[in-house]
């Protein structure tokens, strides 16, 4: 009897260590298992004001379904639109699309942050990074009108047209022209066409002001450039 008994309790304590590494077996294998072939996508240069369009592509090599919770990203110029869920052994693209409007000149770097279900990688980081090339050389960015009051104050910004983007200049606008005034003149030089605008400063007494000059253009990427312009007044000696 209880020879029967010992048999019978040792099998009963395989049967519950099989089942409860069964248990722990399949719980640990029905996970969803985040991969991400390409984190950071560099993109070719573009032109200011290009949108740039890129797919990460996702893959769950799990064997449960990975589900995208939330995607953030660090500036309302990206947008995405990305699958809810990505089942076992499947796999999904993040749409991204970048306005790079406004970026000109710049190395641009944008991060999005992929919240998901899965437990080893909970948030992901995806990476946009590219240079935005400038519509036109302006030099300097900004006119700034300081000095005293009585003497002659002038500034000349030089707009030249890029390779990528050869324009003339067909019109000259101030936004106030309250307190200014200007001339536009235009050179040949050996590697194409370059402008001077010459601002002076109108104003008399002591003070400052803001205004913007508008460079009306025969380009379709850029109709209109703007040139913004900075006076300070002192009082003399």
């Amino acid at each position: 009897m209880r020879r029967t008994l010992a048999v019978f309790l040792v099998l009963l304590a395989a049967l519950l260590i099989g089942y409860g590494a069964y248990l722990v077996k399949t719980r640990t294998a029905a996970l969803p298992e985040i991969f991400v072939p390409e984190e950071i996508f560099t993109f070719s240069p573009v032109l200011d004001g290009q949108e740039v369009r890129h797919d990460f592509v996702v893959l769950n090599n799990g064997t449960s379904p990975l589900e995208l919770i939330e995607v953030k990203t660090d500036c309302g110029c990206t947008t995405v639109s990305y699958p809810g869920q990505i089942p076992p052994g499947g796999k999904g693209n993040i749409a991204t699309k970048l306005a790079t409007k406004g970026y000109g000149g710049d190395r641009v770097t944008r991060t999005m942050v992929i919240r998901t279900n899965d437990r080893k990688r909970p948030e992901i980081n995806l990476v946009l990074v590219g240079e935005v090339k400038p519509l036109a050389d302006i030099v300097p960015p900004e006119a700034r009108l300081t000095g005293t009051v009585g003497r002659r104050i002038r500034q000349t910004v030089e707009i030249t047209p890029t390779h990528e983007n050869p324009f003339k200049i067909v019109g000259v606008r101030a936004e106030k022209g309250e307190h200014i005034r200007y001339d536009l003149t235009e050179t040949g030089e050996p590697g194409g066409r370059t402008y001077h605008l010459n601002i002076y400063n109108m104003k008399r007494e002591k003070g400052w002001y803001i205004d913007n000059i508008s460079l009306q253009t025969d380009s379709v990427l850029s109709p209109v450039l703007k040139v913004r312009v900075f006076g300070l007044l002192r009082d003399g000696p």
